[in-house]
Parts: structure tokens; sequence; C-alpha cells
């Protein structure tokens, strides 16, 4: 749908909660950042205390939600606590992360 959409309306239990562009609603979901490390435990410490949440780990990737962190600190703080860093990548929020950011459900395809 996003390929082909220019505007869109999101609808949760009858009601229409948002609308407007793509672009528009992708602000509505908190922008996601991942990281690959060469010490994932201590850069996961490092970017709690910088205030990222919804960490997830996966091998010597980690993957978080920046709430208002911004990705270049994130790396200064990594390269500052002696973590070595070989991937940081801001993720492009996807139109299903604003719908869950917007109704707090996600989608149930295999149903």
């Amino acid at each position: 749908m996003e390929q082909v959409c220019t505007h869109v309306g999101v609808m949760h239990r009858g009601k229409l909660l948002a609308q407007g562009t793509l672009a528009e609603l992708r602000t509505t979901a908190t922008p996601r950042l991942r990281v690959e490390v060469d010490d994932p435990a201590r850069a996961g410490d490092v970017l709690k205390r910088l205030g990222m949440s919804r960490l997830e780990r996966s091998g010597t990737q980690l993957t978080g939600s920046l709430d208002g962190v911004r990705p270049e600190d994130c790396c200064r703080a990594l390269v500052e606590a002696g973590v070595g860093v070989s991937l940081l990548v801001p993720e492009r929020l996807s139109l299903e992360d604003a719908f869950v950011a917007l109704t707090g459900e996600g989608f149930d395809v295999a149903g």
C-alpha cells in the first residue's frame, strides 16, 4: 500500500484516528535505531542510559526506539564507552509502525 498511496486514513473501532500523507503518519511512530557492535551487553547499557527503550538483541545487533535521542549521540556515546560500532542505521518507519503507534495493535495476517 505504501508504494501506491499518497494519503492514508487510519481507522480503529469505527473512529478515524489520523489521516494525512504517509510522511505525516510516519511521524506518529517513534523512530528506531539498529546498531551492530562488538559488545552488545555494554552497548545495551549505554543506549538505555541515553534514554532509548524497547531494546532487542539479535546476536551482535541491537534495535530500539530512539525516544528523542539522536542517532549521532548514540554513536558518540558507544564509541566513548569503548564499544566498537560496525553499523548504525536509523530505521525507516513503515505504515504498519504508524498503525501500531496509533492503535496499539498490530496486523494479524495469519488468521
